[in-house]
């Protein structure tokens, strides 16, 4: 009786391990502004796995938000970039079976001739 209590109590501490272990794919998202706080519609957010290299590019939406979702989970580099602005480098741990959020507020080029 006791064994077989045993064996149950390690199996049920072990399963939120395991499960942790196994939680599936990750993925990030957020939202692309201005420095006034206004939405920016078609940036462009490139999104590099730092230790395999892999990397996804995609656009913010009308409302200036991106999302990218099964992605292996890792140390992750987002560039997001638009004409006119700035280019924003952020930084992100993604963890699996969870969504981060990063977003990115850019600021005016000091170019402001376009080329």
């Amino acid at each position: 009786m006791f064994r077989r209590y045993s064996i149950v109590m390690v199996v049920a501490l072990l399963l939120p391990v395991l499960a942790a272990a196994q939680g599936g794919p990750a993925g990030v998202g957020g939202l692309v502004k201005d420095e006034s706080g206004a939405v920016i519609p078609g940036a462009s957010i490139r999104i590099v796995n730092e230790d395999t290299g892999v990397g996804v590019d995609l656009f913010s939406d009308e409302q200036g938000q991106y999302r990218a979702l099964e992605l292996e989970p890792g140390r992750y580099r987002l560039e997001t970039t638009l004409d006119g602005f700035e280019t924003v480098v952020n930084r992100v741990v993604l963890v699996p079976g969870q969504t981060a959020v990063s977003d990115a507020t850019l600021l005016p080029s000091g170019d402001q001739s376009g080329s």
